[in-house]
């Protein structure tokens, strides 16, 4: 948003008071692009807003995104802030880039829609199968249970030597046992990996199939299940998100709502320094006299 406010015309109308109003507007406007983005115990306007308008809240991360850059008396400039790179931030709220990797890429377009696309070295988006997986509280898949599912699974045709599938463990620390005895003697035997990544041999190679694919119904006699499920769809390059929270209008009508108020208030806080250092100076004055 961008609010301009004519401080000399407001110096005029207080006359008197007119060295104070730099400092009165400096700690209004610090105040509330504060409620906007941050607000006590994190109920800034904008946190609260992307928390209700997100299927099953926001996560944290997600919400310390909104910062605020404070002004001074003498560079009446303050900003609410949406961080997208997801570096290190102050306790207080108050703005300090992050780093070179954008980890909250996806705040931006939930603030303006768009073109989603993938976070870091990532060349295709990750989604999650949410009726076939469990997400946390906020239904999302977090990196750490992706990374671990994505180390379980084989990829998918993979074979040992000899053209042997891949049974039991994972790739690269298969648990095989031989068989010692019956009609597979000196062959592999065991279960297949729960989870394979790529496209099922029995459907078309598309991004739609490309994933990660659970094996259900696994035994000694059904080595490769009795069946499969997409749990994480792992094929598409990009999608298209609509707007979910409008950042700008919201902060701009907040701010002039409460603008009048929060001025009063800090006019009145101006006024009481500028007395009480109109009393310190006098008393100064008084003992060097004397």
């Amino acid at each position: 948003m961008d609010i301009v406010v004519d401080v000399k015309k407001a110096q005029n109308k207080f006359r008197a008071a007119k060295d104070q109003i730099p400092l009165a507007l400096s700690h209004t406007f610090n105040r509330l692009v504060y409620e906007i983005a941050v607000g006590d115990g994190g109920t800034g306007v904008l946190r609260k807003e992307t928390d209700r308008r997100l299927d099953k809240g926001a996560e944290r991360f997600t919400l310390s995104g909104f910062q605020y850059r404070k002004s001074t008396k003498k560079d009446l400039v303050a900003e609410a802030i949406a961080d997208f790179t997801g570096g290190r931030l102050a306790t207080n709220g108050i703005y300090k880039s992050g780093g070179g990797e954008r980890k909250r890429e996806y705040l931006r377009t939930i603030l303006n829609g768009g073109t989603v696309k993938p976070v870091g070295n990532r060349q295709t988006l990750i989604e999650p199968v949410t009726k076939n997986i469990k997400l946390n509280k906020h239904g999302n898949l977090l990196p750490k249970k992706f990374s671990k599912l994505r180390a379980q699974a084989s990829t998918a045709g993979a074979a040992r030597p000899g053209g042997d599938p891949v049974l039991a463990g994972t790739k690269n620390k298969p648990r095989l046992k031989i068989a010692t005895r019956g009609k597979k003697k000196g062959q592999p035997v065991g279960k297949a990996a729960k989870y394979f990544w790529g496209s099922p041999k029995n459907k078309a190679k598309t991004d739609k199939n490309y994933g990660l694919w659970e094996r259900v119904g696994r035994s000694q006699k059904n080595p490769y299940g009795t069946g499969i499920k997409k749990i994480i769809t792992g094929g598409r390059k990009s999608r298209q998100q609509k707007r979910m929270v409008k950042g700008r209008e919201i902060s701009e009508k907040y701010f002039l709502r409460n603008y009048n108020r929060q001025f009063l208030k800090s006019f009145a806080m101006a006024m009481r320094t500028s007395h009480q250092r109109a009393r310190v100076i006098d008393s100064f004055n008084e003992r060097r006299k004397s």
